[in-house]
């Protein structure tokens, strides 16, 4: 299990998720990629996974790539293809050898994806959710994974009357307070800097971690993913790591077209000589703490500035 939290408004998207893989509560991986970036013929999505990652030899971030570049022909469109992959996820859990016979307590599995139409002016605020075991209108998670995966869609409506926000999340969403969901959406409301709003994300995401209700299945190692509503803009990827780190991981991407198909995961960027320079990455602190790089300076004058 793990969170995936996104949220949007006229401005753009973002999608947090922490990287954690985890076993009946316990740790097994607190660095391990969920996340990646979808871009087809009329759409860009944020996505994410939550639920069964490994079962034998089935690995879910792989089989999710491979299955992406497989349903995107003949037409490379969003509604399209998140159709024959919803398809194909329900095949692939009743047939795959590793899957075939395990039990249906341990194959639950949600796909979110969140982002843009392009084939809208302006792009249209869309997210869809593909789930064997979430029940999104009874707001129900079933113990056990169900024989077919479900789909879950919404846009947003135009003409709108006010500033259309919305937030969602995947997961174990039962660790989120409502006080974490009005924290984000006041951001959205009030068009803070993107960069802001999934700053504010990700240290829910971190804060979460520590609840009870997380279970020890939210990690503090976390992705992020920020899209803006101008297809102009680039879109711009996170990591945000727990500790100080000399290396740094790249989202997995997608990319589908009538003209090539292509796909990438698992990329990381690293430093030749660790320690031998200041560190790549340094996670956030109190401003008045010591630095985590360690050279004695507080956070504000050092990697906090």
């Amino acid at each position: 299990m793990t969170l995936i939290l996104t949220g949007g408004n006229s401005e753009g998207v973002i999608q947090v998720s922490d990287r954690r893989l985890s076993w009946d509560g316990k740790l097994v991986e607190d660095d391990s990629t969920k996340a990646g970036l979808l871009v087809c013929s009329n759409a860009r999505f944020a996505f994410g996974f939550t639920g069964l990652a490994k079962w034998g030899g089935f690995i879910t971030q792989k089989w999710l790539l491979e299955a992406l570049l497989d349903v995107a022909p003949p037409d490379f469109s969003a509604g399209e293809l998140l159709q024959r992959l919803c398809i194909s996820a329900s095949e692939t859990f009743a047939s795959h050898p590793a899957l075939r016979n395990a039990p249906p307590e341990y194959k639950r599995l949600s796909i979110m994806f969140s982002g843009y139409l392009d084939d809208h002016v302006p792009p249209l605020l869309a997210y869809a959710i593909l789930t064997n075991y979430q029940d999104r209108d009874a707001h129900v998670d079933h113990g056990a994974a169900l024989p077919e995966f479900r789909g879950y869609t919404w846009d947003e409506l135009r003409p709108a009357s006010e500033e259309i926000t919305f937030v969602q999340r995947i997961g174990n969403w039962q660790a989120m307070q409502k006080s974490d969901e009005e924290e984000l959406r006041h951001l959205l409301q009030f068009r803070k800097p993107l960069n802001a709003v999934r700053d504010k994300a990700v240290s829910i995401i971190k804060r979460m971690s520590d609840r009870p209700a997380a279970r020890g299945t939210i990690g503090k190692w976390v992705s992020s993913i920020v899209l803006y509503r101008d297809p102009e803009v680039d879109i711009a990827s996170g990591y945000h790591p727990d500790e100080v780190t000399y290396h740094s991981r790249i989202i997995d991407k997608v990319v589908v077209g009538p003209q090539g198909s292509a796909a990438f995961r698992d990329v990381t960027i690293r430093m030749i000589e660790p320690g031998a320079s200041p560190p790549m990455l340094v996670p956030k602190v109190g401003r008045n703490d010591p630095c985590p790089c360690g050279n004695g300076q507080k956070y504000k004058n050092c990697h906090g500035r």
